[in-house]
């Protein structure tokens, strides 16, 4: 029933107003207040399952209050497009089973489906642009997700203890993965590093335990500490030659590691970098590193040898503690300083140096030393390591002379030279090439002294002799192992003739 009113048309009540004007001034009162709320920059507003805010031309949740279950986010609110999800918005709800994200929105916030254990698919849209940190974290029973090619950044804990998360694919645009990015994904199996990735943080994808193999691509010059520490099961990582240090424990306890190529680039490797890998079996050490850190490879019990290039010069305290199966210790170079019980409980050590390094004495660390003599390999070995069945396979024979430089193959494997390569001969040359000597060999010799240069390889170790007569007895002058392209020996000024040579020292 409609109750009927007792004013009549065009009469006002005494002490009243018209209700058409009345009406009016309420419109005028509400018009007002919409106007002055326009000033706002944001109001916070109501519409189904979501609390939201607006600046007037998009909206963002910042509250879902729904009953969970399959849930599709609306593209547009009260007439406006929907462009973020604040930070916090789903945190905790565990009876989300599947969210639909729409295109449009650019921005999820941090911590935005926190918890949500029961969440087992998410659909984001090509126009998202950043994920927030911790953004997904402990989202439990996830188990994959793709990354939109707009999102240049894997912020912070954004996958934290995903424990069910098996696959993840990332985008071309990735640049960077923050710190603990994907900590304690214990299923993730697989990850490919886009090419475009420069960083990657601390503790990033740290107890992984599941995750079988890994490249680093060139492109990445930072890899934070304890990066892959405890990814048991990874048994194959490639390192990009963009690294220039590997972090403190950036590997430790990856128990599944059987083998590992350090880039020439690295000049660092850091405290407990590959403590605990125990099925490490061998590693080389490459030139460029100078510090070798603290517990560098402690613990690393299947370890039987390690090759330590020529420009180490410092190993850090307990660098091989627990290393008990290492036999064998090669030194490249001169003796490194050398920090306390490096070998502890490495117990059957012997350490090997080169003919012609110094600091060397009966013993190193506690442990016997031994000249390296390193055994020459059959010329079959020899071809197919340098190179020459690939290159050549239609002239790797030994008296063929591929690269024309007058030298035969065997020659060129005596002379320790490239067979491949015209320029890498074994010859003397009459003058320096200062930028190719080493330090000491530019200083300008005595007035007694000639001065002998030929061309060398790096590492190759060399004997200068001499004879008073082609085909009398050869006689060692000097034997000396080359850093660079060319070495000198200096002789003494003699007033008869005499004839030198250089051989590669056996």
């Amino acid at each position: 029933m409609i109750a009927a009113s007792t004013t009549k048309p065009g009469i006002i009540p005494p002490g009243g107003e018209c209700p058409v004007c009345r009406a009016a001034r309420a419109g005028r009162l509400a018009a007002a207040w919409a106007i002055s709320l326009g000033f706002l920059l944001a109001a916070a507003a109501h519409a189904q399952d979501y609390t939201y805010t607006t600046n007037q031309e998009t909206i963002t949740i910042t509250a879902y209050t729904g009953a969970g279950g399959e849930v599709a986010i609306p593209a547009v609110i009260d007439g406006l497009p929907v462009a973020g999800i604040g930070d916090q918005a789903f945190s905790l709800c565990g009876k989300l089973l599947k969210v639909t994200i729409p295109n449009g929105v650019t921005q999820i916030g941090d911590w935005a489906f926190y918890q949500c254990t029961g969440l087992t698919n998410v659909s984001l849209p090509d126009s998202l642009v950043r994920m927030g940190m911790n953004a997904f974290m402990e989202c439990t029973n996830l188990p994959d997700m793709v990354i939109p090619k707009g999102v240049t950044q894997i912020e912070a804990g954004l996958f934290y203890q995903c424990s069910g998360l098996t696959q993840v694919l990332l985008p071309e645009s990735l640049t960077r993965f923050g710190r603990d990015a994907f900590m304690n994904c214990v299923s993730l199996e697989r990850v490919l590093i886009p090419g475009g990735v420069v960083a990657i943080g601390e503790n990033a994808f740290s107890g992984c335990r599941s995750l079988g193999s890994v490249a680093i691509p060139d492109g990445v010059i930072s890899m934070g500490s304890a990066a892959f520490y405890g990814c048991h099961n990874l048994t194959n990582v490639v390192l990009g030659r963009g690294l220039t240090s590997l972090a403190a424990s950036v590997f430790s306890d990856c128990t599944g590691l059987e083998g590992i190529a350090i880039p020439g680039q690295v000049t660092e490797i850091g405290i407990g970098a590959f403590s605990l890998c125990t099925k490490l079996a061998s590693v080389a050490i490459p030139s460029s590193v100078t510090n070798l850190g603290w517990y560098g490879f402690s613990g690393c019990s299947s370890l039987t040898n390690v090759t330590l290039g020529s420009g180490l010069a410092e190993i850090g305290m307990m660098a091989f503690y627990g290393c008990s199966s290492l036999a064998g210790v090669y030194f490249e170079g001169n003796a490194p300083n050398l920090g306390a019980i490096v070998f502890q409980e490495a117990d059957n050590v012997v350490v090997y140096y080169r003919p012609g390094t110094t600091g060397w004495d009966a013993t190193f660390g506690d442990r016997p030393t031994q000249l390296w003599v390193p055994p020459t390999p059959g010329y079959g070995e020899w071809a197919e390591a340098i190179g020459l069945n690939k290159k050549y396979p239609q002239a790797n024979r030994e008296a063929d002379d591929p690269d024309q430089d007058g030298l035969t193959n065997v020659q060129e494997m005596q002379a320790g030279t490239d067979p491949t390569d015209p320029q890498s001969v074994l010859k003397m040359e009459f003058m320096p090439r200062m930028a190719n000597l080493e330090e000491p060999d530019q200083i300008p010799p005595a007035e007694n002294q000639e001065a002998l240069y030929f061309q060398s390889v790096a590492g190759k170790t060399y004997a200068v002799q001499s004879a008073e007569a082609l085909g009398g007895a050869w006689q060692n002058v000097a034997v000396v192992t080359a850093a660079t392209s060319q070495k000198r020996v200096l002789v003494t000024k003699s007033n008869s003739r005499v004839f030198y040579r250089v051989v590669v020292s056996q």
